[in-house]
């Protein structure tokens, strides 16, 4: 400490001016080396305090940022400990319709409000699905119905496999509409390895016997004529068996192909193809 009080007086000195030119020449070596000396040790004081302001600095960010830290870490607790309130639904407010009579129905029940429903096919809204055997016997006795299902669903193609959406074949049929045809399979295959459905489906042979398999199983009356033939059998191939009752009409392009096959299948037989009434 007395040293450096020694260098701080000689400093001061050292920075008084010169009495005279006389005194400039009078200085010696020793006293220039001895303010050049009293120079550095400023100057490395100087740098110490910006080193330790520097490090002040330094210590306060880390500690800013350590408390801003705890305070989100704070808050993400408090917000994961409250209760999850469930969903408050709106209260069920019961309508209360007035029955009118005849008379007044037209009044109390807007046009607007009423719905428009197609009429049935059928005499009943469930379907009527014939015995087993005779969707399968009228196949085998109209030699045009299944080929001209497999017309118009892919040309008969028998060098298609599965498609994007999982159609495959000349049939171009689905797993599901394997499953509800019976599972049918290949010679020496299993229905429970993954690939038989496919496998099967690609055949044209094992493909044609799920359709079989399918329209017997599903047979009905689907135009309201009171007869089963083959254009009601694709009608349930096509659109299902619980919407067969909608019209088999252009534009779509099974119908097209369908309709062209089997008209002219029909103008070449005698009699007419084979059909199968239906009792009410």
């Amino acid at each position: 400490m007395q040293a450096l009080l020694a260098l701080a007086a000689l400093a001061s000195l050292a920075r008084l001016p010169a009495a005279s030119a006389q005194f400039q020449q009078f200085q010696t070596q020793a006293q220039r080396d001895l303010l050049l000396l009293v120079q550095d040790i400023q100057n490395q004081l100087i740098q110490q305090q910006q080193q330790q302001q520097g490090q002040l600095q330094g210590l306060l960010r880390q500690q800013q940022d350590q408390l801003q830290a705890q305070a989100v870490a704070q808050a993400v607790t408090q917000v994961l400990q409250q209760p999850v309130q469930p969903p408050v639904q709106p209260p069920v407010q019961r309508r209360v319709i007035s029955v009118a009579t005849p008379a007044q129905a037209q009044r109390v029940l807007p046009t607007r409000t009423r719905q428009r429903q197609r009429p049935p096919a059928n005499d009943t809204a469930k379907p009527q699905f014939l015995e087993p055997g005779v969707g399968r016997w009228l196949l085998n006795g109209d030699p045009a119905c299944l080929p001209c299902i497999c017309e118009a669903a892919s040309g008969c193609d028998e060098t298609l496999g599965c498609d994007d959406r999982g159609f495959c074949g000349p049939f171009l049929l689905s797993k599901r509409y394997w499953t509800l045809a019976g599972k049918p399979l290949l010679r020496g295959d299993s229905a429970d390895r993954p690939g038989a459905p496919s496998d099967c489906l690609r055949d044209p042979f094992c493909a044609a016997e799920a359709v079989r398999g399918y329209l017997d199983k599903f047979a009905q009356d689907c135009d309201g004529d009171r007869r089963v033939d083959c254009l009601d059998l694709a009608r349930v191939h096509f659109q299902g068996p619980f919407n067969c009752r909608s019209p088999l009409q252009p534009p779509t392009d099974f119908s097209d192909s369908f309709r062209r096959c089997w008209d002219a299948s029909r103008q070449g037989q005698a009699g007419g193809p084979p059909s199968q009434p239906v009792r009410r």
